[in-house]
């Protein structure tokens, strides 16, 4: 389980969320559930890293440029 402050379930970051998936009482990863997890939380940043591509790499290549 997750250690130091958080205790309660419903305040797990992502990632400590993701790593909670856990077999019933065996005990071990279940790591089918915790690929399906991480892939669903990755989304929304894909969603947003593509509205914004445009951008993101002009931001870049203006900041490269010297003159």
């Amino acid at each position: 389980m997750a250690a130091g402050y958080l205790k309660i379930a419903r305040k797990f970051t992502l990632p400590i969320a993701i790593r909670t998936f856990i077999a019933g009482t065996i005990g071990r990863p279940v790591y089918n559930l915790q690929m399906a997890a991480s892939v669903v939380s990755i989304i929304p940043l894909l969603i947003i890293f593509l509205i914004f591509q445009r951008r993101y790499f002009e931001g870049i290549t203006a900041g490269a440029i010297r003159g």
